[in-house]
């Protein structure tokens, strides 16, 4: 910190000058004033004998005007204390308090806050918000006589009324969001372990743990964080040890904007690599790529409360000797950070396109093979193929694999079976394909098992056939993808205050990836929304029988405010429905970004959310399993690719990643509409 000598230097003028500028003592020449000035302001921190000063004409200045309190901190840069500083001062500035803001950091601090304050007569209460306090910070909090609360963790030897996030319930919720999401391999980072909110966010943790039989691993849990040298050094040796985790728990801001750094410049992924939960919800969280699913701590209600309590005890209203301890729920906020853990048909952990890169050397010898493929779908008048077969094709033509043979089943398993009839007696290396019907397409599936031809499905695979029989299942990780529209629909309800919805999902017999979808779509509304109402769970066989399924559901629950669908082609059917009836208003989330619903959420329609798939990265992913597998190589037997959680907020980005082109005209004027709208 800058003393006198320094500013006088810095100034090219004397001790004396720096004085009488600092005090107003004697006239100094406005040149050499503004040199001292200017000097004070590029020093790197204010100079304690400046602030001294600063701070006790601002005392003397508020004390003639009003009463005040005051906010003793350790932290004065973190966003959740500049957060409660904000929502402190509004509260006690409409009771008639002014609120001044010390930072007690440090000895030298404490000693000029001592000299300030001796005799200031009118302090009416002390707010205390401090982390892992020093001895002489305890001794200075207590040597004030006036009302006192505390914001946060217990200070040792203080006794008074305090209000604190609920810690250990909020780090249970971050580790059981993260187990139903599949995770196992779960790592802690906090900061001091002497921390009362630290201690409270492991046990927390160890709960969730216990309460789902996952096993406790020291390596998986770090304290006494700080610096990014050693969150740095932490995070090197945890990611790439023996256990490495898949998701993390990151206790604190500090751990948070390191570890983000790091996994920047070290090309680790969020989530595809690890997943990320982070306690404090910050106001960048929803903005950082990827978006950050975070704990947040009500402030708000603990800045109210400390208010509250405080003013009872300045105004005599609560004489109680007994301290009063209030606990403020958090929130889970789920955002794009954190990712499921996919499962294949058997239980199998999923891969992803990083597993199946190939190298120049087996592309030379792919180019050798002049290796056959067909390709035959379930449907392919929607882009979702289209784009399927662009990334299938942009490899197989570098590798010099010729596709001999596409088919379009038009969603009838009976002229699917017809058609890799046909595809058999071409005998291509590969096959790919999707199942129309898992059951009634089986046997010409398994006409391949054993034949020169290998096997690649698209999401689903047929009744019958084992891991054995194909080389790999490529599909979106269907339970990411059942969470985000479930998340969609969850959190378009909790913003606007609405409780009442409707499923209508897939009867999805024989189709393990819609199940799975449709299962944990469920799951998050029913565990991490428990505020909304499902009144009606709806399944459908064909597309089409969701328009008459919704207009009964309408006529029956009126009350219906939002809709979880499956995917995007009954979605159109459930639009038509509510339009019918005047029902326009009722909130829709679903799957799959295609042309309509991306119109939807950008002129403020009824589709409010999608899960995006990314068709053109399933694309590539099959065509690179295809290549490794003829050069006989070992491919996981499930390979899932992330969906992106999509909004009219990122509709635009979203967008150019599924599609990899840009938002259509249309399509961006009418998002530029709904945002002039919102903002009027």
């Amino acid at each position: 910190m800058a003393t006198i000598r320094d500013i006088a230097k810095a100034a090219g003028v004397s001790v004396a000058t720096v004085s009488h500028v600092v005090n107003q003592t004697r006239y100094v020449s406005p040149e050499l004033k503004a040199k001292v000035e200017r000097a004070i302001e590029e020093a790197d921190s204010v100079p304690n004998f400046v602030a001294r000063k600063r701070a006790a004409e601002e005392v003397e200045t508020r004390g003639e005007q009003m009463q005040y309190v005051i906010l003793l901190t350790t932290d004065l840069e973190s966003p959740y204390s500049l957060s409660l500083r904000k929502r402190i001062r509004e509260k006690l500035a409409k009771e008639g308090y002014d609120l001044i803001v010390f930072d007690i950091s440090g000895q030298d601090r404490i000693r000029l806050l001592q000299e300030i304050h001796s005799g200031a007569g009118n302090l009416k209460g002390v707010l205390v918000s401090v982390s892992n306090p020093s001895e002489e910070m305890i001794r200075y909090i207590s040597s004030y006589s006036v009302p006192m609360v505390v914001i946060g963790n217990q200070i040792p030897g203080i006794s008074c009324d305090r209000v604190c996030s609920a810690n250990y319930e909020g780090a249970y919720n971050a580790t059981s969001h993260l187990i139903r999401s599949g995770h196992e391999k779960i790592a802690i980072l906090c900061g001091a372990d002497e921390v009362e909110s630290n201690r409270d966010r492991i046990q927390g943790y160890m709960r969730a743990l216990k309460a789902n039989n996952i096993e406790y691993l020291d390596s998986l849990v770090v304290d006494n964080l700080g610096g990014k040298k050693r969150i740095h050094d932490i995070l090197s040796r945890m990611l790439t040890g023996a256990h490495v985790p898949t998701a993390m728990f990151l206790a604190n801001y500090e751990i948070v904007l390191n570890t983000y750094r790091f996994l920047s410049e070290n090309s680790i992924q969020c989530p595809r690599d690890v997943s990320i939960v982070g306690f404090n919800d910050f106001q960048w969280a929803s903005y950082v790529e990827p978006a950050l699913t975070t704990i947040r701590q009500d402030v708000d209600s603990m800045s109210e409360n400390a208010v509250r309590l405080l003013l009872s005890r300045i105004r005599g209203q609560n004489s109680s000797k007994h301290e009063q301890l209030i606990e403020i729920p958090t929130e889970l906020c789920i955002r794009s950070s954190t990712k499921s853990m996919g499962k294949g048909p058997f239980g199998e952990d999923a891969g992803d396109i990083s597993d199946v890169s190939i190298s120049e050397e087996e592309k030379k010898n792919s180019r050798k093979g002049k290796y056959t493929a067909a390709i035959s779908f379930h449907y392919s008048g929607k882009s979702w193929m289209h784009l399927q077969e662009m990334g299938i094709r942009e490899i197989f033509d570098k590798l010099d694999i010729s596709i001999i043979s596409i088919t379009d089943a038009h969603f009838d398993p009976q002229l699917q079976v017809k058609q890799l009839k046909s595809i058999q007696i071409l005998e291509p290396d590969i096959l790919i394909s999707i199942p129309a019907d898992t059951k009634v397409t089986a046997d010409a599936y398994r006409g391949f098992v054993g034949t020169k031809t290998r096997l690649i499905f698209i999401s689903n695979v047929p009744e019958g056939i084992l891991p054995e029989d194909y080389v790999t299942c490529v599909s979106v990780n269907e339970l990411s993808h059942g969470r985000n529209i479930g998340r969609g629909i969850g959190e378009y309800m909790r913003k606007h205050g609405l409780t009442r919805i409707a499923v209508i999902k897939h009867k999805s017999e024989g189709f393990y990836a819609t199940r799975q979808r449709d299962q944990a779509g469920m799951q998050i509304i029913e565990e991490e929304y428990p505020e909304l109402e499902i009144c009606a769970v709806e399944e459908f066989d064909r597309e089409e029988d969701a328009y008459e399924i919704t207009c009964r559901l309408m006529k029956e629950h009126p009350e219906i405010q939002g809709m979880y669908v499956s995917w995007e082609g009954p979605t159109e059917y459930v639009q038509n429905a509510l339009r019918d009836v005047g029902r326009p208003d009722v909130a829709i989330s679903t799957g799959d970004l295609e042309y309509n619903m991306a119109m939807s959420i950008a002129a403020g329609g009824a589709v409010k959310a999608v899960s995006a798939q990314c068709p053109y990265d399933q694309g590539q992913a099959i065509a690179l399993s295809a290549a490794k597998a003829l050069l006989g190589e070992h491919i996981p037997s499930y390979i899932s690719v992330e969906p992106v959680f999509t909004d009219k907020y990122n509709l635009a980005k979203s967008w150019k990643k599924v599609h990899k082109e840009e938002l259509p005209a249309d399509i961006r004027e009418a998002l530029n509409r709904s945002f002039i709208k919102e903002n009027n």
